[in-house]
């Protein structure tokens, strides 16, 4: 459960689970951060945050054996819309099951968070992504794996208008 003290930790790139799982951030997991960030909280402070330590903890605290997918990068592209592949195709299952998060608008803003050069994402994001890896961005979602625009649980805590909390159906290795 969320406690006052992070589960997770992050030095020099490298992140730390409770469970002594480690993983050292690449060059490429950062820049998808980056994107990832961006597409979901823009340029607002706290819920870039927010979002960074949400996929941490996702990666690190989610299942029996973390990280339950082989890199940050993976995560980060399964985890968050913008910048998952699978809601890029207009004709796709995805957009086909949910037309109103598909319009052409959104579609092309997904094509641009995913080929976003690090020069071209914001110098704010970039030092949200940069402070993150040194291990220096304060955590405000201690525990929170996941996150959602709507409210989906009484519980969630609000960041830059999403909803952050855990889903009672994962099971957590802390």
């Amino acid at each position: 459960m969320p406690g006052t003290q992070s589960q997770v930790t992050i030095q020099n790139r490298v992140m730390r689970g409770p469970t002594g799982a480690t993983y050292t951030l690449t060059d490429d997991d950062l820049l998808w951060l980056g994107r990832a960030i961006y597409g979901e909280a823009g340029t607002k402070a706290r819920g870039g945050a927010a979002v960074a330590w949400a996929l941490a903890q996702n990666f690190l605290l989610v299942g029996r054996r973390p990280p339950r997918v082989a890199t940050f990068t993976a995560l980060i592209r399964s985890y968050c819309q913008p910048v998952n592949p699978i809601w890029a195709d207009p004709n796709g299952a995805k957009c086909r099951a949910h037309p109103d998060a598909c319009t052409p608008a959104k579609i092309a803003r997904r094509a641009q968070m995913a080929n976003m050069p690090w020069n071209s994402i914001p110098a704010s994001v970039r030092d949200i992504v940069t402070r993150f890896a040194a291990g220096t961005l304060p955590n405000e979602v201690l525990g929170l794996v996941d996150w959602a625009t709507p409210r989906w649980r009484a519980d969630n805590v609000e960041i830059d208008g999403n909803f952050f909390g855990r889903n009672p159906n994962r099971t957590y290795a802390a």
